[in-house]
């Protein structure tokens, strides 16, 4: 029987990581590799994020707490903010060719990306520290790769940044963000805690309707800080990621995500092959 085993690698013409685990500390790696991926997702997206980040860094100075994300988000119109957001968004030079015969319409535009880096940037106050201690250039080749096998989770996943496209590498590194995120609590409660945590999640969520509904956001925040539910999550996981877990279910509830979601960008990239999540996670499936 093979070892229990996780690592990532990312090789890049400017910065490396090497990330690994047979074991004990896997879930340290996996919360480096998610928060190495949701970097370089927006690294390799069509957009100038370090701009987005800047733009944001008013209103991120007075967050501090979901209710104050509330706050700010409750001033914002959606519409108005997406119109703003598109000044950092790189559009292709030329049109694609409507009558050619690999053409797919898209059904959604880049923009959302942008949306989903302001998210994040305006965030970032509210959890752990999210730093990648990048190293030097490394590596014969560049490349980002996921491998795992622990925990009834068996995951592969990578993208070659020599040969494959900057769609390709952002789509490869969103579906790794998206596999460490779903996995990592299991990883870090273990078997015995982890319906608890489930339970205590959707008792939570099970009170909003999934439905994309930006003014429904500050209201999803502002009840889980009312009702302090991180801190009844931190205590069954054992660790400060609960938090930043526990809130990024929170966006996703209300369709609108700090992380560059696989779904999206098979609508802005109708042309991409973006595989569907699959694998066992070592966890229900939330409704």
């Amino acid at each position: 029987m093979r070892a229990d085993f996780v690592t990532f690698r990312a090789f890049l013409p400017d910065k490396s990581l090497v990330l690994h685990s047979d074991g004990n500390g896997a879930a340290q790696v996996v919360a480096g590799a998610m928060h190495a991926a949701l970097e370089l997702s927006y690294e390799f997206s069509p957009l100038d994020a370090k701009g987005i980040g800047q733009w944001a860094q008013k209103d991120a100075q007075a967050i501090r707490t979901a209710s104050d994300f509330a706050s700010v988000i409750r001033s914002k119109k959606q519409a108005a903010l997406e119109q703003q957001l598109s000044q950092f968004v790189s559009l292709p030079s030329a049109a694609p060719d409507a009558n050619a015969e690999s053409y797919k319409a898209s059904k959604a535009s880049p923009v959302e990306f942008a949306f989903s880096c302001c998210l994040n940037s305006l965030a970032d106050p509210m959890f752990p520290p999210r730093r990648v201690a990048w190293s030097g250039p490394g590596g014969e080749r560049s490349e980002v790769r996921l491998a795992a096998n622990i925990s009834g989770w068996m995951a592969v996943k990578k993208a070659d940044a020599e040969k494959a496209g900057r769609r390709e590498v952002m789509a490869a590194c969103a579906g790794i963000f998206e596999s460490c995120r779903r996995k990592l609590p299991h990883l870090l409660c273990g078997d015995a805690k982890i319906a608890e945590y489930e339970s205590a999640l959707d008792a939570f969520l099970s009170k909003f309707p999934e439905r994309k509904s930006f003014s429904r956001l500050p209201e999803i925040l502002e009840s889980a800080d009312r009702e302090k539910i991180e801190d009844k999550l931190e205590a069954i996981l054992g660790s400060p990621l609960a938090r930043e877990l526990f809130y990024y279910e929170c966006f996703s509830r209300a369709g609108f995500t700090p992380f560059i979601q696989q779904e999206t960008i098979g609508l802005v990239y109708p042309e991409l092959k973006i595989p569907k999540p699959r694998g066992n996670f070592g966890k229900k499936k939330r409704k």
